[in-house]
């Protein structure tokens, strides 16, 4: 995968954004929101992949290929202090929601800071893995399969993807 970016917390740039230009890229497991009017623009034919991102749809531009397992939302408090620049995650957005493996990609074994990017029951999205875990993978809705593989988090009908890109609560039925 030339032209990647894997496991990156792009937020709060004011007026930057993610800008592709006669390339292909892939983007995945990374937290792409508040970055002015456009997140992500694609222009001379540029192609971007996405692969399980949280990203905000409010500012989406000229994507060509958004897979499967892609997260798009607004308004959700995702981090511990962005305030004071503490990005380690707080949401069940992204905490364990990761893709683990890509096949023919390797993703990272360490997080920005150097530490294990493995803890709990999948990686987090974006830069920084919370390193506090209670080793017992959240199956929210209690039907036996683990959220992070469950496509239907709360069991109420609804696929998790339908209800992130409606901004609804894929945790709340």
């Amino acid at each position: 995968y030339p032209n990647t970016l894997t496991h990156v917390t792009a937020v709060d740039n004011s007026s930057s954004r993610l800008s592709f230009n006669q390339s292909t890229a892939t983007i995945i497991n990374t937290v792409i929101a508040g970055n002015g009017n456009e997140e992500v623009v694609t222009s001379n034919g540029a192609t971007v992949s996405l692969y399980n991102n949280f990203i905000d749809v409010s500012s989406l531009n000229a994507l060509i290929a958004a897979d499967s397992g892609n997260l798009f939302t607004t308004g959700s408090s995702l981090f511990v202090d962005k305030a004071s620049g503490d990005y380690t995650p707080s949401s069940d957005l992204l905490i364990d929601r990761a893709l683990p493996s890509l096949s023919g990609f390797t993703l990272p074994d360490t997080d920005i800071n150097g530490a294990d990017r493995s803890v709990g029951c999948s990686p987090d999205i974006g830069a920084i893995e919370v390193q506090v875990s209670d080793a017992v993978c959240t199956d929210t809705d209690g039907d036996g399969v683990n959220d992070i593989a469950d496509a239907d988090d709360d069991n109420d009908g609804q696929p998790d993807s339908y209800e992130t890109t409606y901004g609804l609560d894929p945790l709340d039925a």
